[in-house]
């Protein structure tokens, strides 16, 4: 980028003092849910999200991090694989309300990766393969999009405790505006990143959010079904 471009949420990543990161990506995988209200289910998609987890990348340890806690079969099931872990719901950010279940999603998983690190993941997203050869990078995201048309998507994140680039976007929700919809979320990392590509590493968008969601993506996974998902 040039080295006169600048904006607002770049400046305030540029201006963080950063802590010192780990020296790896622990193999421990976190999930977040339970933030919209009380006595939520587990659907079927969600208890597949853990139990693939649990079977291709093989973590140490699995946590659900929730407020309220979930309950139903599916739920009962993915207990054996899981470590439950209750979480405050974030209702402001720098002094910033937040008040959508999404939002305090967002904030919450930065938070966990910042003092944990490890592999979260979207209660939404099948694991296909080992992410074995990863562990050794400090910051890991996809593009979504192709070229990263919409941004880095953050249904999944690999990260080293206090990962530098994951201080530097944290920090961007000085910002935050509840109106704005994936903006901090996706769009902003991925205007990030070209700055600091020491500290990130971006991959190829087929690599976890292809086939998009669009009506292109849809008709290819539900419609066509001829989408080869060796590489995904």
């Amino acid at each position: 980028p040039s080295s006169s471009s600048s904006f607002t949420e770049l400046e305030l990543a540029q201006s963080v003092q950063l802590r010192p990161a780990g020296t790896r990506i622990p193999k421990i995988v976190h999930f977040v849910y339970g933030l919209r209200g009380p006595d939520p289910t587990l659907d079927l998609i969600h208890y597949l999200a853990i139990k693939s987890a649990h079977d291709t990348i093989k973590p140490d340890k699995i946590f659900l991090h929730y407020h309220y806690r979930p309950i139903g079969e599916n739920f009962e099931r993915a207990l054996p694989l899981i470590t439950l872990h209750q979480i405050d719901l974030v209702t402001n950010v720098f002094g910033r309300p937040v008040s959508h279940y999404a939002h305090q999603s967002d904030v919450a998983r930065l938070q966990i990766l910042a003092e944990h690190g490890g592999i979260y993941l979207d209660l939404d997203l099948i694991s296909l393969q080992s992410v074995d050869h990863l562990l050794d990078h400090d910051f890991v995201m996809g593009q979504e999009g192709q070229g990263g048309s919409v941004g880095l998507c953050n249904a999944m994140i690999m990260a080293r405790p206090n990962a530098h680039f994951l201080q530097r976007w944290y920090a961007t929700y000085s910002s935050f505006e509840e109106k704005d919809w994936n903006f901090h979320s996706v769009v902003l990392p991925g205007k990030l990143a070209p700055y600091f590509k020491s500290e990130i590493t971006v991959l190829d968008h087929t690599s976890y959010f292809w086939p998009l969601w669009d009506g292109p993506g849809l008709r290819t996974l539900y419609l066509e079904k001829s989408y080869d998902f060796s590489q995904n």
